[in-house]
């Protein structure tokens, strides 16, 4: 059922793609076999030849008479072609013979290794079946790879035809999750240790059999078992489940979900103390990226003894706002910095000042830039559910007070549409910013939860960036919007063509007013005192954002509406 869940929800975003640089040419054999391989080698006997014998479908199929393989290969392949990563490969193809001709069939690599990266050994019958085999690559391989390669392993008369290849919507898996079909799809790496794994079908906590792994030695390092290398969706959490025990109480077992080759990067994890009898563990794995070749589940052991584990599975968890490394602790990882041509920044990280832990970030600006989005910080791609509010909060401080900046919730794609919007000025002190923002009837598949632009000349720190309650009292209450100073700002008419009366409370004195677009860039800048009117004429129709930033902190942003006529 799961797997079936991440079928159909990939598919919403995956298509079958072809085209002339991933398919096999002359697939069903109608033009001969000019665009295909063939040869018998080192003593192999084989005939070649297409006939309507041998067809399935069409006029032709491919026929070939092999008389001894014992001592040579014979071998037919398909011409060369492209593959690429994070697409899942199914080559499906009709076959039967005369002698129960045992053939393997793959998708491989042209070049020397020749590294199969889909097999299947089946044995034909005297009836027409249809067979299929799946695979995928980590990397792009440009004309490097045969889509339908057959190796003739046993003597006979064997026909194929009607050859197809389709590229399937990608879909995160764990290969034997159950354990009920054996661990040929689990890795066993000694790692300078010492494992061994076996089935178990005295003590499972599901179905009929779990794994048994026996770790002897930890002095040289970590043995490693690991699940089928898979996908992992892009802005997608993902939950990790699994049963374990021990032979011994409080053995220790570490669990993450990480890429299977070097830098092995882990994008996920959990280190649990096993009791001597079953319990569930699970753990989120999450990427802003997607990527190919991953492990889901792979169980690293620091310590010696006998362990087992038992019905491994995930599940996708709702599409939920993050703000990956909030804390600055791993530095600007998952953050997005950008400095425009005409502006000069830098922007990094420090363990110089910290509101908590011991790194912040920090932009220090020497030339602020033409736009608002000159000097910017971004965190990493998200998600939002659908008709759901969120509130935020981040800490700040400056070189000075007075040092203005802004803050967003926008779309991580064009035109990046914003859905809040907001101005600030900096303490001299660490001070703490919130705001909400709602994501309105659709699912936001792309949108960056904090987005800071730098405005003023100096040096701006920024730590402890987090999801609050709703009902979070922000520590900088001057700055939050406040009820009463909400009730006393009035902007009309809206929707507006030609000038928007704006009227702020008296107490508030003069007041500094940043008109933003949609996407969150300054389109007016001015200053409002009592009643102002402002000239909205020529601005393109749209949704704008007005904030209002009194002397004495009072702030508030109101949704303005520009109509066509």
């Amino acid at each position: 059922m799961k797997k079936l869940f991440f079928l159909c929800f990939f598919a919403l975003i995956c298509t079958h793609l072809y085209s002339q640089g991933d398919a096999v040419c002359n697939p069903s054999f109608e033009s001969g076999l000019s665009e295909w391989q063939h040869f018998a080698n080192n003593g192999a006997i084989a005939e070649f030849d297409t006939s309507a014998d041998a067809t399935v479908a069409g006029s032709a199929g491919v026929l070939v008479d092999i008389q001894n393989v014992s001592s040579g290969t014979c071998v037919l392949s398909s011409c060369v072609a492209n593959m690429y990563a994070n697409q899942t490969y199914r080559m499906s193809f009709w076959a039967r013979s005369e002698g129960e001709v045992e053939l393997l069939a793959t998708i491989s690599k042209a070049s020397p290794g020749y590294t199969n990266f889909a097999s299947a050994t089946v044995v034909l019958s005297d009836d027409w079946a249809q067979y299929e085999i799946t695979g995928s690559v980590s990397d792009d391989l440009m004309a490097d790879v045969r889509l339908a390669k057959f190796k003739f392993l046993s003597e006979g008369i064997a026909m194929i035809d009607d050859i197809q290849i389709e590229i399937l919507p990608l879909a995160p898996e764990v290969c034997q999750g159950s354990f009920e079909e054996g661990i040929n799809d689990w890795a066993v790496n000694q790692n300078n240790g010492s494992i061994s794994a076996e089935l178990d079908d005295s003590s499972a906590v599901d179905g009929l059999q779990a794994v048994k792994l026996t770790v002897d030695n930890t002095e040289g390092g970590v043995p490693i078992f690991s699940s089928c290398p898979s996908y992992l969706p892009g802005a997608t959490s993902i939950l990790v489940h699994f049963w374990a025990k021990s032979d011994v109480n409080g053995a220790v077992v570490e669990a993450k979900t990480a890429l299977q080759s070097s830098p092995f990067t882990v994008f996920g994890e959990t280190e649990v103390s096993l009791s001597e009898t079953w319990q569930e563990y699970t753990f989120t794995a999450y990427s802003e990226d997607e990527l190919s070749g991953v492990r889901l589940a792979k169980f690293t052991f620091p310590t010696a003894g006998i362990f087992w584990i038992d019905h491994v599975w995930f599940e996708a968890v709702l599409p939920s706002p993050v703000l990956c490394n909030g804390d600055f602790e791993s530095a600007l990882d998952s953050w997005v910095t950008s400095v425009s041509a005409d502006a000069e920044a830098t922007v990094a990280a420090t363990p110089a000042t910290a509101y908590d832990g011991v790194i912040s970030a920090y932009a220090e600006v020497t030339i602020p830039g033409a736009t608002p989005s000159s000097v910017q910080l971004s965190s990493c791609r998200s998600s939002a559910v659908e008709d759901s509010t969120y509130a935020v909060s981040i800490w700040v401080k400056g070189s000075q007070p007075g040092l203005a900046f802004n803050v967003s919730t926008a779309y991580a794609d064009s035109p990046f549409q914003a859905l809040y919007n907001g101005s600030f000025v900096t303490e001299a002190d660490w001070t703490e910013y919130c705001w909400q923002f709602t994501a309105d009837s659709t699912i936001y598949e792309g949108i960056r939860v904090a987005k800071i632009q730098f405005l003023d000349v100096g040096t701006y720190y920024l730590d402890a960036a987090n999801f609050q309650p709703l009902d979070y009292a922000c520590s900088n209450e001057p700055q939050s919007i406040q009820e009463g100073a909400l009730m006393g700002v009035a902007c009309y008419p809206n929707p507006v063509r030609g000038k928007l009366n704006v009227t702020v409370p008296a107490n508030w004195g003069t007041v500094m007013g940043c008109l933003h677009s949609n996407s969150g860039q300054v389109v007016r800048t001015m200053l409002l005192t009592g009643r102002s009117a402002l000239d909205v004429q020529s601005l393109p129709s749209g949704l704008y954002f007005l904030s209002l930033l009194a002397v004495d902190g009072n702030r508030v942003t109101k949704t303005i509406h520009v109509s066509d006529d």
